[in-house]
């Protein structure tokens, strides 16, 4: 049956049906909020955490997205990004795909390191259109059809 929401339905129902879930990782509790709300309206599952919160998380969820927030400095980005790494390197699957939303279209740090994790970028201002075309783009890549 159809939802009615264009998106949602453009996501894989292979992709939705795994149970995997999405974690948006920001210092910022506004900009958890405005990516939280935007990515619920097509991918239920949604955890929003800052930087510390996102090591339980990596390592407790099947998580089939991150959306990490690059628009500011985390005191915890470089192990963050070495989380993921070593996530994706046990994983073998090629999942979680890494979202990043940045200023300017680079990482706050400037890190070479942090832009080669991330499968996208998208810059502020966000809009619902954009993020929710990243992550249904994202969350399909990579299923054979």
């Amino acid at each position: 049956m159809a939802s009615g929401n264009v998106l949602l339905e453009a996501i894989d129902p292979r992709r939705r049906a795994t149970g995997s879930s999405v974690v948006v990782i920001s210092a910022s509790p506004i900009n958890r909020i405005i990516l939280a709300q935007s990515i619920e309206g097509i991918y239920r599952q949604t955890t929003c955490v800052d930087g510390w919160e996102s090591f339980d998380t990596l390592n407790t969820q099947e998580l089939a997205l991150v959306v990490l927030d690059l628009t500011r400095e985390h005191a915890t980005l470089g192990d963050i990004v070495a989380s993921l790494i070593e996530l994706r390197n046990r994983r073998n699957d090629g999942f979680p795909r890494i979202l990043g939303i940045t200023k300017g279209g680079q990482p706050y740090d400037g890190s070479v390191r942090t832009a080669m994790v991330l499968d996208a970028m998208i810059s502020m201002p966000l809009t619902q259109d954009k993020i929710q075309a990243s992550v249904a783009r994202l969350l399909n890549q990579g299923l054979a059809h």
